[in-house]
């Protein structure tokens, strides 16, 4: 058991004074059998960087076992730079080990590190879960890796600041055709929106079909979020794929998204033949996800 400590960082050179230099980590829990023959528990504890002559000091990695562990409630600050703040790892690719990191506070500051958390990559025959974390950022500094790859077999969710990316099907939604879309005597037809079924069983296209008609016409797709994600979670980016089959330069595509506040945030392109639009994070200051309408 490891409760209730406060650790700070130091210069590291001193670790050169021992016979095998032992790594930069705040704690370090080694077990090299083949078997769950051990597990720690590791609570309340604080880690932080630490001054030493006028220089700042930290760890590259905060927390790392190989052993079974339980990692609860600790307050992890100190990562350095392409560091780690809990390494999960296996020095035995047989061995069996079983996780649990909940309700810690994992802090990088403006330090670009690898990832908040590292799940172990060697063997199979390990799982865990990390719940319920806190990450005081969105990013690793870098991009979004806040984890590394996640096994079939472990159970990472509910991590504040975690993001996950999610499709959102064509059939889901409202889609409502707006203005004067009965087109001239000379056509049978009327402009049109629906799925596109014929080309995508997934129901992953939606067509737009507008007949000339002298007038506006506006289509639009509105997709109550609610149900589909979580409830309390920051929209980051919204990506969507387009094909305008005869743009002539004033066709656009606006988007909107409003929040359980009623705020929204808007914005809009002019469309081309054919792009992959990227959404930015100015949608990311509503805290709770209502709908978007594109």
């Amino acid at each position: 058991m490891v409760k209730g400590n406060y650790f700070t960082g130091f210069d590291d050179t001193y670790l050169d004074l021992f016979t095998v230099t032992p790594p930069n980590y705040a704690l370090f829990l080694f077990d090299g059998s083949d078997t769950d023959s051990s597990e720690v528990l590791v609570e309340g504890n604080r880690f932080d960087f630490g001054r030493y002559a006028g220089t700042t000091y930290g760890y590259d990695r905060v927390i790392s076992t190989s052993c079974s562990a339980t990692i609860v409630h600790n307050i992890i600050k100190g990562i350095n730079a392409s560091g780690y703040g809990l390494y999960l790892d296996r020095d035995v690719a047989s061995s069996t080990k079983r996780y649990l990191a909940q309700g810690n506070k994992i802090y990088r500051g403006s330090t670009t590190i690898t990832n908040y958390v590292r799940l172990p990559l060697l063997g199979s025959n390990h799982e865990g879960m990390v719940v319920d974390n806190y990450f005081d950022s969105t990013t690793n500094g870098t991009d979004t890796t806040l984890v590394n790859t996640i096994p079939d077999n472990w159970v990472v969710t509910r991590n504040k600041n975690q993001t996950f990316t999610q499709l959102i099907s064509c059939d889901v939604g409202e889609k409502i055709l707006q203005g004067n879309f009965i087109p001239a005597a000379s056509s049978s037809l009327a402009s049109s929106i629906g799925l596109d079924s014929s080309t995508s069983p997934d129901f992953n296209i939606l067509r737009c079909n507008y007949q000339d008609t002298g007038a506006l016409v506006r289509f639009r797709w509105v997709i109550p979020l609610l149900g589909i994600l979580p409830e309390g979670v920051y929209l980051t980016d919204l990506d969507f794929v387009y094909n305008d089959t005869n743009p002539d330069g004033s066709d656009t595509l606006s988007w909107s998204h409003t929040d359980s506040a009623n705020t929204s945030a808007t914005g809009s392109i002019t469309l081309s033949s054919l792009g992959d639009q990227s959404v930015p994070a100015d949608l990311s200051s509503a805290a709770r996800i209502r709908s978007v309408e594109a």
